[in-house]
């Protein structure tokens, strides 16, 4: 978890749904980062909420402030 809330920290530019997983790669973002951006991409994609852009510690703080598990893909 520690290496989780470091990862994507002081990784520079905007994440949106177009951004590609070797573009974050490239940014320094671990596996596990990418997989939880692309969670949360699905789980806005299933609400009819198809653009998010922001920080990824927008886009994890909104993602962990979602509803409980059974609401996650």
């Amino acid at each position: 978890e520690a290496l989780m809330e470091h990862d994507g920290a002081g990784c520079g530019g905007i994440i949106t749904t177009n951004t590609s997983d070797d573009d974050m790669r490239a940014r320094g973002f671990s596996e596990a980062a990418i997989r939880e951006v692309r969670d949360f991409q699905a789980f806005l994609v299933a609400r009819g909420n198809l653009e998010f852009h922001g920080s990824f510690q927008e886009w994890r703080a909104r993602w962990r402030a979602a509803p409980t598990e059974e609401t996650k893909p």
